[in-house]
């Protein structure tokens, strides 16, 4: 299904986000979003300049050390980004702030990747569980604190060799547009989830905005306790339809996982949609998608021509987030609207 977030450009009112589009002609951000249960999170002193927080479980943050991170992954080879021309030989585009850090770094890539080769060698992991590592506070890395530490220490003397920690410091400018516009996007639609699905209990959410990641890309990321954290790429257009449907997943799914046994005609429709294209291969996933989907209709509410009505019935599903029933009769009664719109088209 496509995204119905609004788009940035015509039509869209967050106040910066025009003079991104004006400037640079793409909306190049990557943020990586922590699902953290209250006060988990041990904040530098120096936090509360980086973040944007509603007091009611949203804050938009950035990271230093996610910025060197990336920074070195930029200068030994990550290169993906928005192909702006794809023949005879790609063009990439990348955020201004991504290029000023290429740039910096990159006519000594071969010392970095010297300094961090053998690190990355002796764990060859993917990007999602460094990243976990970088956010998770320190306490509850357990053992995981001893392997990464050689990646802290290479870290700091890379950001002391190349002045990273001045580059961040310098793109704060562009990092604070855009975490205003990600709060704006998102604060009311996370605050109506959080009541709806957790009576305001729901882990809050945690955005850390990052420049230096690929286009389109949504990483999820489990914590070590238990939360969510999920890195969004560089895009066209705040990606807040999918921020909401991922943090609505981590709400729903116990849920799904207790009553996807009642859904009756879940496996016919699972077949049919398999059919139709659908990717998922379990009910479960099935299930999560258009549940999600709906619940994140509601929460940005998105108006009703625009609810989806006849595709797997997602409108009516969307419809019931209005009631007052608790979260399992909730979910119950919307697989059974799925289950009616499907049987009668």
């Amino acid at each position: 299904m496509a995204d119905s977030a609004p788009k940035l450009g015509k039509g869209w009112h967050v106040g910066d986000c025009a003079t991104i589009v004006n400037r640079f002609g793409l909306v190049c951000t990557c943020i990586v979003l922590v699902l953290l249960p209250a006060n988990a999170r041990a904040r530098e002193a120096q936090d509360w300049f980086l973040t944007i927080s509603n007091g009611q479980g949203l804050e938009v943050c950035n990271d230093a050390r996610v910025f060197a991170f990336f920074s070195a992954l930029n200068a030994m080879g990550f290169d993906a980004g928005f192909a702006s021309r794809k023949f005879p030989v790609p063009r990439m585009s990348y955020h201004p702030v991504r290029l000023q850090v290429r740039e910096r770094v990159f006519s000594k890539r071969s010392s970095i990747a010297s300094a961090f080769d053998p690190f990355f060698d002796a764990h060859p992991e993917p990007i999602d569980l460094y990243l976990s590592f970088l956010l998770e506070p320190t306490g509850a890395l357990g053992e995981r604190k001893k392997t990464f530490d050689g990646l802290s220490e290479a870290l700091r003397h890379f950001d002391q060799s190349f002045g990273i920690a001045e580059l961040h410091t310098a793109a704060q400018g562009e990092y604070r547009l855009l975490q205003r516009a990600y709060f704006t996007a998102l604060d009311g639609s996370i605050v109506r989830l959080r009541h709806r699905l957790g009576a305001g209990q729901a882990p809050p959410l945690t955005i850390f905005v990052n420049l230096l990641d690929e286009d389109d890309r949504l990483r999820a990321i489990p914590m070590a306790d238990g939360s969510l954290s999920i890195s969004v790429g560089p895009s066209r257009e705040l990606l807040t339809f999918a921020i909401v449907r991922t943090y609505a997943s981590m709400l729903i799914a116990p849920v799904l996982r207790r009553i996807i046994g009642t859904w009756a005609a879940g496996p016919s429709l699972l077949r049919r949609a398999r059919e139709a294209g659908a990717p998922e291969e379990t009910l479960e996933a099935f299930a999560s998608r258009v549940m999600t989907n709906a619940a994140a209709r509601w929460a940005l509410q998105i108006p009703g021509d625009r609810l989806g009505v006849g595709e797997l019935g997602i409108g009516d599903a969307a419809m019931l987030f209005d009631g007052s029933q608790a979260v399992e009769p909730l979910l119950t009664e919307a697989l059974k609207r799925i289950e009616v719109r499907r049987s009668t088209q």
